[in-house]
C-alpha cells in the first residue's frame, strides 16, 4: 500500500473526529465490493444497492464506537452479511408467486425463453435456502476473490469453518439443483 494512502483503520479514526473526506474515502474503496457482494448474496441488484447505502450509512453511525485495533473489512462485512440477511429474511417472506418481484430478483429480462426462466427460479430458491453462513462463504469466495482466512476473519470464525462452510454451501446447492433439475 503507498504511504501517502490512509489505512482503513486510520480513516475510521479520522472519521470519529468529523472528517467527512475519510468517510468519502471509504466509500470510494469499498462501495463496489459491497453491491457486488449483496448482489449475489440477495439475488437482486436493485437490493445491493440498499444494502450498500444502509452499510455506509451504519459505518458512519457507529463511527466514533469503532474499536480501536480492530480491523475495518471484517467489522464492516459483518455489518453488510447482516444487512444482507434480514433483506433475505424478508424476500423469503413475501410472496413467492409474485411474478414482479420474481423477475426483479432474477434480473432477467422479458422476452426470455420459458426454461431459462423456470430454472433462474429454481437457482434463486436454492441459493437463498442455504444458511447465511454458507452463503455468504460462498459469495466471499467466488464474488469477491476472498482467501478462506479473510473470510473466517469476516465471518468470526476459524479457517477451517469458513472451508467447511463453503464446501457445505456448495455440495447443498449441488444436491438442490441436482434434484431440482431432474424434476424439469
Amino acid at each position: 500500500m503507498p504511504a501517502d494512502r490512509a489505512g482503513d483503520e486510520d480513516l475510521m479514526r479520522s472519521m470519529a473526529r468529523g472528517d467527512l473526506s475519510a468517510f468519502d474515502e471509504l466509500l470510494s474503496r469499498y462501495h463496489s465490493a459491497v453491491v457486488r457482494y449483496a448482489a449475489r448474496a440477495t439475488l437482486c441488484d436493485d437490493t445491493a444497492l440498499d444494502v450498500a447505502q444502509e452499510a455506509f450509512c451504519e459505518v458512519f453511525r457507529q463511527r466514533k464506537g469503532f474499536r480501536r485495533g480492530a480491523a475495518f473489512r471484517p467489522w464492516f462485512f459483518t455489518i453488510v452479511r447482516r444487512i444482507c440477511a434480514r433483506h433475505v429474511r424478508t424476500l423469503r417472506r413475501a410472496d413467492p408467486t409474485a411474478p414482479a418481484a420474481l423477475d426483479a430478483i432474477a434480473g432477467e429480462a422479458p422476452g426470455q425463453r420459458a426454461d431459462d426462466a423456470a430454472r433462474g427460479h429454481i437457482v434463486r430458491e436454492a441459493v437463498l435456502s442455504l444458511p447465511e453462513r454458507e452463503r455468504s462463504a460462498l459469495v466471499m469466495f467466488h464474488t469477491l476473490g476472498w482467501s478462506y482466512g479473510e473470510i473466517a476473519e469476516a465471518l468470526g470464525c476459524s479457517v477451517g469453518a469458513a472451508r467447511t462452510a463453503a464446501c457445505r454451501g456448495r455440495a447443498r446447492l449441488r444436491k438442490l439443483l441436482g434434484a431440482e433439475e431432474d424434476g424439469l
